[in-house]
């Protein structure tokens, strides 16, 4: 939605007033969210960077955890992605890489999504991975709806195989029925 240059203005002054790191960080990717290109990726590039000022590692992953879900509903993939890879606790990144790799599949980028649901399988944590493998069966069926099934196929294929190393084959075989 747009809206007034002044009221921008304005949210970008008291944005960038806010003394604690990560609240102006995801006060800028909300800025961000509602520009045009270029300001917006700069605003997104600024965020990304005051993350590393925040010296609890919860908050910051709390922090680049939301930065995820608005990039990618603002259809900043790329950042976004930046921001998953960002996130230090391993379980909240494999969730937010889920995330961006669904992102990419809706969006008809195929190849990316799987390197990406590739990554987050690999980083679950092994008494999380029942979720991931959940969430990447939700991108083998995006893939699939968009076409892409070669690429639905191979998440498919990694899903089942991770279920099958933890011992829970069940979403990995509802990921390939989907697929079929």
């Amino acid at each position: 939605p747009a809206l007034p240059p002044t009221l921008l203005e304005q949210a970008l002054l008291a944005v960038q007033g806010f003394e604690d790191a990560g609240a102006r960080a995801q006060g800028l990717v909300a800025v961000a969210a509602v520009l045009a290109e270029p300001a917006q990726t700069e605003l997104v590039h600024e965020a990304l960077g005051l993350t590393g000022n925040v010296a609890d590692a919860t908050a910051r992953t709390m922090t680049l955890s939301g930065m995820v879900g608005a990039l990618t509903r603002g259809g900043s993939f790329e950042a976004a992605l930046r921001a998953a890879e960002g996130i230090d606790e391993e379980r909240v990144r494999a969730h937010a890489l889920g995330t961006v790799a669904e992102a990419f599949a809706r969006h008809g980028q195929g190849s990316r999504a799987v390197e990406i649901a590739t990554r987050a399988l690999e980083v679950a944590p092994a008494g999380e991975r029942a979720q991931i493998v959940s969430a990447v069966s939700g991108v083998a069926r995006r893939l699939a709806e968009e076409g892409e099934q070669h690429e639905a196929a191979e998440v498919a294929a990694q899903a089942l195989s991770a279920s099958e190393v933890m011992g829970a084959g069940a979403e990995g075989v509802r990921a390939l029925g989907e697929v079929a």
